[in-house]
């Protein structure tokens, strides 16, 4: 029973369920449009994590699955920036088409680069 707590598929569910909950109680009971941006950002830093980490679990889950044959943890850190920005950009009222027009492309271009990038470093 404690190697099966101390595993990492179990660490890595405890974490996100801990950053989860503490994400839902925090914006249980505050206004993200009335709060202090100190508390904001802490709060959306929370999400980010959060959505991060669920990320990370659905790949882990489909590479056992077999449905992909490789873990790339640059598309899951793409997919969960974008993920978070769109929720973070909705909870303050502020999400608009324009906004979604110019996040996804951008998102795209930036995972081009830095792919392009990290494969030109580990050419040379």
């Amino acid at each position: 029973m404690k190697q099966l707590i101390y595993s990492a598929p179990v660490r890595k569910l405890l974490l996100t369920s801990i950053l989860i909950l503490s994400d839902t109680l925090f914006f249980l009971f505050d206004d993200p449009r009335k709060l202090a941006p100190g508390l904001m950002i802490i709060g959306f830093l929370l999400t980010g994590g959060s959505v991060y980490l669920l990320f990370r679990i659905g790949a882990w889950i489909m590479k056992a699955m077999g449905l992909i044959r490789e873990y790339r943890p640059l598309i899951i850190l793409s997919a969960s920036l974008i993920f978070s920005l769109i929720i973070i950009l909705q909870a303050l009222g502020q999400l608009s088409f324009r906004d979604l027009a110019v996040i996804i492309p951008l998102a795209a271009v930036s995972y081009f680069y830095f792919t392009k990038t990290r494969s030109s470093n580990l050419q040379s």
